[in-house]
């Protein structure tokens, strides 16, 4: 790891970065790395191997083109809530901007105040996450709940669709990240038939997560900062559970 520059360093290379994009008036143009702890630094828009996340300016034209999108962290990764902190201060105009991992857009502000986590455990039992899957297996899932694909014998439907792997017979996956769950749903609809649906699950025993083992972590807290995910190791009863979207030619409507 590298020593953290100095202020003078990095307004000397924001103004570098501010000016390496095409510009349209006073727009903000810059892009941020970091790592676990919260260090951080001005870099360019490729992740190098000593940061573990970035935050780069995304062209959307949303929000006035005042956008940050970050990968390799979620709106849960400790490090990226206290740097953010830091970039903030170092640059007031952040205040402005908006932030996407894979789900909607965060207005910073809201995740300035989410910092206080960093020296909590996720309170897993009033956490929301999303579970993607067809409309088929939702009507029988919102009777009898949701159970790892070892109880049901139900192929595996992630990654019908690209190269992604199965997963764990015994584990459920749930995301915090609305874009990972649709992605899931959409193949859980080529597998099974019928349409993608978003399920909503609420009241986790934390007995019971673990780590989604694609975010490489040791810790279901450490995998949900990651990559907005985790196994869950039991059955979920169905009073835990809701149909919240369903994906239809229009896109993704609100199921009441």
């Amino acid at each position: 790891m590298g020593v953290p520059l100095s202020r003078l360093v990095k307004r000397h290379l924001f103004r570098v970065a501010f000016n390496q994009l095409p510009r349209k008036g006073p727009k903000y143009n810059g892009a941020f790395q970091g790592d676990d702890a919260g260090n951080w630094t001005l870099g360019g828009y490729l992740r190098s191997g000593e940061w573990d996340w970035d935050a780069a300016l995304s062209l959307a034209n949303y929000n006035d083109r005042k956008n940050l999108m970050v990968e390799g962290a979620t709106e849960h990764h400790a490090g990226f809530l206290k740097a953010l902190h830091e970039m903030v201060r170092e640059y007031p105009e952040l205040g402005d901007f908006v932030v996407k991992f894979d789900g909607p857009w965060i207005p910073v502000p809201k995740l300035l105040t989410q910092h206080a986590a960093e020296s909590r455990e996720p309170d897993w039992a009033r956490m929301h996450f999303y579970h993607g899957t067809s409309s088929t297996a939702a009507e029988r899932i919102v009777v009898e709940g949701l159970k790892p694909r070892s109880q049901t014998n139900v192929d595996p439907a992630y990654g019908v669709g690209s190269n992604a792997g199965a997963g764990r017979a015994e584990a459920i996956y749930l995301t915090t990240q609305l874009g990972m769950a649709k992605f899931a749903a959409l193949d859980a609809a080529k597998a099974h038939h019928g349409d993608g649906v978003i399920l909503e699950v609420i009241g986790l025993n934390p007995d019971f997560v673990a780590a989604d083992e694609d975010s490489k972590q040791t810790s279901a807290a450490a995998s949900l900062a990651r990559i907005g995910s985790i196994a869950y190791l039991a059955p979920i009863a169905a009073s835990k559970i809701q149909v919240i979207l369903r994906a239809e030619k229009s896109g993704w409507i609100p199921v009441k």
